[in-house]
């Protein structure tokens, strides 16, 4: 009961450790909304603050994501919330842990005392406002809990789980290398009518070098988006027809072609293409004989003004081609595909900033920049310092200095080879040092090296390090130990 709680509320962490060890079954709750650089600060000291390691945490900030794997590498129970986040969230999940971790986490309850309880009892769609999670073991993540009721959120999540099994791939790794404008007949996104085929290509032969591209991209991906929303032959002709001519007034506009209106500040933006879009369908309706393409290409316009899209067919379909435009806009908006575009809309999309465009199209868009990043290590390379680093800019320069003896040499991250010695510290792109300066690689560091970058890139791919021919007894310990390394990873997962 809330009245039986006892809250301890502090600054310090020295003091949260006392008062820990007077409170029966605590749960932490940390708010860490600070700057990037102080929240980095805050994670290294929580881990090494072991004391805190047994009990679970509740992280309330947006920042703090960014150290999940670090988190879980020494804290047996957490889970992170996004803010602006609603002190009901907080409470929820606060007691939703508590509940979560009281009791005996050691053990498991047996089948029959399972079944009685519920606990392996999958929810339905009309149970999914209770709480998933009664058992939680060490070194497991709270990601199944959801609030009284669904977020918005968790709607999106089960969306994106239930299309994974639907629909195995969207074509991500294509969307991400871009389309040309000489694959336009190849792709079947023209519609079958003549007069609006015609119509289309005459406007594509009149938009800019990124427009072309960019009505094509939009057009590819939104065939690839609907082709299981089980619409009729007839439906999806008009598809197609919208997610061309909803772009016939904003080919000349850069703006209003090329801007990514759901960005802050942008309001009026928003405003004058809406509008715009919607006057589209007004002169079109007269071009061409199809009132469900007009139609859609209305409910386009509503949704870019930011009203809630229609519960109908064509407010789903509508959805999809504002989802496709939006994509591209925020990814390919500078002609070239840009990570820290994709990663900030990724994180709006978590954040629910898009909740006026339809769960399904919005999932769809979701999985669509998730393959995307991950279809390829180098996209996740940053192109530049984010300039929240900038204090480390000295620091870095001095730290990536030219070789400065005969025996230092420069080596590509994939030329590293065992007996080379690191002469200066690896660094990821946000300033953080990967593997400090003095050690002699080997198999198995340089296979660690690898896969870590994978998902923290290297500010530079270029390493400067000392070469020395290693020995064929030191060759065989290297191998040795990548083996043995191996062998207990290996029985570790299964």
């Amino acid at each position: 009961k809330a009245e039986d709680l006892r809250v301890f509320s502090s600054h310090s962490l020295d003091e949260s450790i006392k008062a820990l060890e007077e409170l029966r079954n605590p749960v932490i709750l940390i708010f860490c909304a600070g700057s990037p650089k102080h929240t980095t600060s805050f994670a290294n000291k929580l881990v090494s603050t072991t004391a805190l390691h047994r009990y679970p945490i509740v992280f309330v900030g947006n920042e703090i994501s960014r150290h999940e794997r670090l988190l879980e590498s020494c804290i047996p129970v957490f889970t992170v919330l996004d803010q602006p986040c609603e002190p009901k969230e907080i409470l929820s999940l606060l007691f939703d842990t508590m509940a979560a971790t009281q009791g005996d986490i050691e053990e498991t309850p047996d089948e029959a005392i399972e079944e009685d309880l519920g606990i392996n009892k999958k929810p339905t769609s009309h149970d999914r406002t209770k709480t998933q999670v009664t058992y939680v073991r060490p070194k497991t993540l709270i990601r199944e809990i959801s609030f009284q009721p669904l977020t918005f959120s968790d709607r999106l999540i089960e969306q994106v789980k239930e299309l994974r099994y639907e629909y195995p791939t969207l074509g991500g790794d294509a969307f991400v290398r871009g389309v040309r404008i000489e694959e336009l007949h190849d792709l079947n996104i023209l519609p079958q009518d003549s007069n609006a085929s015609g119509k289309i290509q005459d406007m594509i032969f009149a938009a800019g070098e990124w427009g072309k591209e960019h009505l094509v991209r939009v057009a590819s991906v939104n065939e690839k988006m609907i082709k299981n929303l089980h619409v009729s032959d007839e439906v999806g002709e008009s598809a197609k027809k919208a997610s061309f001519l909803y772009s016939e007034s904003l080919i000349k506009d850069y703006e209003l072609m090329r801007k990514d209106y759901t960005a802050y500040g942008r309001g009026d933006l928003r405003a004058v293409l809406g509008k715009k879009v919607q006057e589209t369908s007004d002169k079109i309706s007269n071009e061409i004989s199809d009132d469900k393409a007009c139609e859609i290409i209305r409910d386009i316009g509503r949704i870019m003004e930011g009203q809630e899209c229609s519960d109908t067919q064509e407010g789903l379909l509508a959805s999809s081609i504002v989802m496709s435009d939006l994509v591209d806009r925020a990814c390919w908006g500078k002609g070239m595909w840009s990570p820290l575009r994709a990663y900030s809309l990724l994180k709006r999309i978590k954040r629910g900033d898009l909740k006026n465009i339809h769960p399904e199209a919005l999932s769809r868009g979701l999985l669509l920049v998730t393959e995307a990043v991950n279809s390829d290590a180098a996209l996740l390379l940053l192109p530049k310092i984010p300039g929240l680093y900038r204090d480390k800019l000295k620091e870095i320069r001095d730290c990536l200095k030219m070789p400065t003896s005969e025996q230092e040499t420069t080596k590509h991250i994939t030329e590293l080879q065992p007996g080379m010695t690191i002469a200066c510290p690896i660094l990821a792109f946000d300033g953080t040092v990967l593997l400090p300066s003095g050690y002699t690689l080997d198999h198995d560091l340089i296979m660690r090296l690898w896969q870590l970058t994978a998902v923290k890139p290297l500010l530079l791919p270029k390493v400067i390090v000392v070469q020395h021919e290693m020995t064929e007894e030191e060759a065989r310990k290297s191998f040795a130990q990548e083996f043995t390394s191996s062998a207990i990873a290996v029985m570790k997962y299964e």
